[in-house]
């Protein structure tokens, strides 16, 4: 087994595009992985608009890794950790699954600030 990182620095004018709701595609986990940590941090907080919010996961469960929380100053994110989360994580052993970022905020158009790191650690 090898230990594998996967990473992603998303910066507001990706998510700037006129309305209240953007899905931002992060990376790919590839199928037969061992999940061992996820870690998300504002690196640059986000401005412009209110109530900006993110939220982590796949297609069908948008919250399954960081339920939504507020980017509206640096730091880390709180991952969503419980039981069944490195079971729901582990991907089919034919497909790999594709990390999503959702943001949302009153007008995204009006970002004028912000950068997000994503990170994904696992083996495979």
């Amino acid at each position: 087994m090898e230990i594998k990182v996967a990473d992603k620095t998303i910066k507001y004018g990706l998510v700037a595009d006129g309305t209240t709701t953007k899905t931002v595609y992060i990376f790919a986990l590839p199928p037969g992985r061992y999940p061992i940590g996820f870690y998300a941090r504002v690196k640059t907080a986000f401005a412009g608009t209110t109530a900006l919010t993110v939220e982590v996961g796949v297609a069908g469960d948008t919250t399954r890794i960081v339920r939504k929380q507020v980017i509206n100053r640096v730091g880390d994110l709180i991952p969503f950790f419980c039981a069944s989360q490195f079971t729901d994580l582990q991907a089919k052993t034919t497909a790999q699954e594709d990390v999503i970022a959702t943001f949302r905020g009153a007008d995204l158009t009006l970002l004028s600030a912000g950068e997000i790191e994503f990170v994904a650690v696992y083996a495979e």
